[in-house]
C-alpha cells in the first residue's frame, strides 16, 4: 500500500520495497488445549516433528582422523507430501503414539526469505527517488497521503528514514543555530549599548526579514534549502547594522542635549544615506548569485535570494519601525521619570 502511494505521488520513481513475496512453507499451527490433554508440549511436538523430517545429529562415525554426524530422519518416501506431516505419529508420555493432525494443522503460506530488523523490531522498507520535484515537497505529499489513507494494524507502526531523517536533522540543526545567532547578536547589543531595551527594539527588524525572505522564496518558486538556511544564518547578523547605525547616532544626539523628536528626526536624515549605501552594496553584490541560472546554481541560488529579500525588507523595517518603537518607549520612559520625580 505505501509503495501504490508513492507510485501515485507525483515525483518519485523507482520505488522499491525490501520485503519480496517470499517462498512456499509449511508451518504447524499447534491446538494447545489438544496438546495438552494428549500430554505434550510445544517443545515435544517441534523437537519430534524437526527430527523427523529435517534431521537430527545422533552419532558420529570415525574413518581414521575424519568424523562425520550420522543424521537420523525418515526415508525420502515416507516425507515427500503434506500428508506425511499430517500422519506423523509423536510418542506421548506413559507409552502410546497419536497423529500430529489431532493436535494440531499443517497449513500451507509463504514466508520471507530474509527478515529486516531494527532495534531488534521487523521492518519492511519502502525506498524511492525524486524526480523534478524538492525532495521535501515530495515526503510532504507521501506523509499526507500515509496518514489520510492507510489504516496501520495495532503493532505496526510508519518511520521515515534515509535522505528525509537526514534533512529534517539538518533542519533541527539549522533552526538552533539561527536562535543561537539570534541570542549571540543580542548579547552584544547589549554590552555595547549597555542596555537590554535599546538592542530588544533593534532585534525587531529581524522577523521582517525573515518575511522578506519567504517573499522572495515563494515568488521565484525556489524550495527552502540547506543554502537558505546558512543565508538566514547570515541574515540574522546583517539585518541589525542599519538600525545599530541609527539608534546609536540618536543617543548620541540625545546625549548632546537633543530632544527626542529632533533626535529621531536628524537621526534618520543623517544616517539615512549610509544605510542605503550598505543595503544596496550588499544586494547588488548577491544579485548575481541570486539571479544565476547557471549549472550548479541551484545549490547557491536560494542562499542569494535569501539575503536580498531579506535585508531589503529589513532596510525598509529599520528605517520606520525601530523610529516609531523608539520614539513610543521612550516618551513613556521619559513621562515615568517625570511622575516618579520629587516635587
Amino acid at each position: 500500500r505505501v509503495k501504490e502511494i508513492a507510485l501515485s505521488t507525483p515525483g518519485s520513481r523507482d520505488v522499491r520495497v525490501s520485503q519480496d513475496m517470499g517462498k512456499p512453507e509449511l508451518s504447524v499451527e499447534i491446538d494447545r488445549a489438544a496438546a495438552s490433554a494428549a500430554g505434550l508440549t510445544m517443545e515435544g511436538i517441534t523437537a519430534a516433528v524437526s527430527a523427523l523430517f529435517q534431521g537430527d545429529d545422533c552419532s558420529e562415525y570415525r574413518d581414521g582422523e575424519d568424523e562425520y554426524d550420522i543424521t537420523l530422519r525418515l526415508d525420502s518416501p515416507d516425507r515427500s507430501s503434506i500428508e506425511d506431516i499430517r500422519r506423523t505419529e509423536l510418542p506421548v508420555p506413559g507409552g502410546g503414539r497419536v497423529r500430529l493432525d489431532s493436535v494440531a494443522r499443517v497449513v500451507e503460506g509463504t514466508g520471507p526469505v530474509t527478515i529486516s530488523r531494527k532495534n531488534q523490531q521487523r521492518i519492511v522498507t519502502v525506498e524511492f527517488d525524486t524526480d523534478g520535484r524538492p525532495e521535501g515537497d515530495l515526503m510532504r505529499d507521501v506523509r499526507r497521503r500515509v496518514e489520510e489513507e492507510l489504516v496501520l494494524p495495532a503493532g505496526v507502526t510508519v518511520e521515515y528514514g534515509g535522505m528525509a531523517e537526514e534533512q529534517a536533522d539538518s533542519e533541527k540543526a539549522m533552526a538552533l543555530m539561527i536562535a543561537l545567532g539570534i541570542v549571540l547578536v543580542y548579547m552584544v547589543m547589549a554590552a555595547q549599548f549597555e542596555s537590554l531595551l535599546h538592542p530588544l527594539l533593534i532585534m525587531f527588524s529581524v522577523p521582517f526579514a525573515f518575511s522578506g525572505v519567504v517573499a522572495a522564496l515563494r515568488a521565484t518558486g525556489t524550495p527552502l534549502s540547506m543554502s537558505a538556511y546558512i543565508g538566514m544564518v547570515l541574515l540574522v547578523g546583517i539585518v541589525v547594522n542599519n538600525a545599530i547605525v541609527l539608534v546609536d547616532f540618536v543617543n548620541r544626539l540625545r546625549a548632546s542635549g537633543r530632544p527626542l523628536d529632533l533626535a529621531l528626526v536628524e537621526g534618520g536624515r543623517q544616517r539615512l544615506r549610509p544605510v542605503l549605501i550598505t543595503t544596496c552594496t550588499t544586494v547588488l553584490g548577491m544579485l548575481p548569485m541570486a539571479l544565476s541560472h547557471g549549472d550548479g546554481s541551484a545549490t547557491w541560488r536560494p542562499l542569494g535570494l535569501v539575503v536580498v529579500g531579506g535585508l531589503s525588507v529589513a532596510t525598509l523595517v529599520s528605517m520606520v519601525l525601530v523610529p516609531t518603537l523608539y520614539y513610543a518607549v521612550e516618551r513613556r520612559r521619559e513621562a515615568r521619570r517625570v511622575v516618579t520625580s520629587p516635587a
